[in-house]
């Protein structure tokens, strides 16, 4: 198992082992505007969704790929489903379980970064993204 690149994490505004008052505040600053940022992303993201499954709506009716209007468009297309490779026809067709386990590989591994909302509840702390 490879083990987590941390020597290629890049310190934030010269962040890293947090020494000083001045990069405690400068953490809380980022932590407290990265939260905003992201509700105000969460928010937005959802209205556009509305928007765009109202203008889909309007394309459908009239049977239309789009509309536009002063140099901006709005176009939809159907995107056919993927193919994919099942495990369970493979089984159904035949082939051994253990050629299936042998041929799985795996990805490549990440960084899952994300704020959490942690809030007290009756005494105790709860999570929310």
């Amino acid at each position: 198992m490879k083990a987590a690149p941390d020597e290629d994490l890049q310190p934030i505004a010269g962040l890293g082992v947090i020494h000083t008052l001045e990069e405690v505040n400068q953490t809380i600053s980022l932590l407290e505007e990265g939260w905003r940022l992201e509700q105000e992303i969460k928010e937005k993201a959802a209205r556009l969704d509305q928007i765009k499954a109202a203008l889909q709506v309007t394309c459908n009716e009239y049977n239309i790929g789009g509309v536009k209007n002063n140099g901006i468009a709005f176009t939809t297309t159907w995107v056919k489903g993927r193919r994919t490779l099942s495990r369970e026809k493979l089984l159904e067709n035949g082939v051994p379980p253990q050629v299936i386990s042998d041929s799985y590989t795996m990805g490549e591994g990440y960084y899952r970064r994300m704020f959490v909302e942690i809030k007290k509840v009756n005494g105790e702390m709860n999570a929310r993204t």
